[in-house]
Parts: structure tokens; sequence; C-alpha cells
């Protein structure tokens, strides 16, 4: 398995070209963000993709609910944006 990753720190700007690329070499995106995933970046990576380049996407992020208190590490876990959960979304999205 090989994979690209783009570390976007910001939601704006949004690296457009770079994410059309990332979605025509890959065919398939995950994101991963550390905050409430509606209105996020994964949400505003899928409207680009929706109007440009329609490819599969998994978001990870954190689900619009209620906060949580825990360390950084048990949130990641909870939550499932440590490397494994990341690894295995991937996994799944390859269906391996």
């Amino acid at each position: 398995m090989s994979a690209r990753i783009i570390n976007m720190p910001t939601i704006k700007t949004l690296y457009e070209e770079l994410i059309l690329q990332a979605a025509r070499d890959r065919g398939k995106l995950i994101t991963v963000e550390e905050h409430n995933i509606s209105g996020g970046q994964g949400e505003a990576v899928c409207s680009l993709l929706a109007e440009h380049q329609p490819v599969p996407v998994k978001r990870l992020g954190i689900p619009d609910e209620f906060d949580h208190s825990g360390s950084a590490d048990e949130l990641l876990q909870q939550f499932g944006l440590n490397a494994e959960h990341i690894a295995a979304a991937a996994k799944e999205m390859l269906g391996k």
C-alpha cells in the first residue's frame, strides 16, 4: 500500500490543485481532522471533488456531538484518529 499525505493546517486556503491531482492519481481519498467533522476540511474537500473530480472519500474526525474529555491519546483512540484506525480505514477503502 502506498499513500500520499497532504498536510493542510487550515481550511483556507484549500489546496485545490493538490487535492484534485491526488484524486486523479489515487482515485480515493481519506481526510483526517482533529476537530468536528461538520463544516471541516473533509467537507470542503468533498465539495471540491463533487464539482471537479468525483471519487470516493472517507472522512475521519470528531462526530457532531457534545464534547468529551480525556487525554489527547484517549480522545484520538476514541474517535478513531490514531494511526491504527487510519490504517484500518485505508485498508477498508482498498478492500483489503
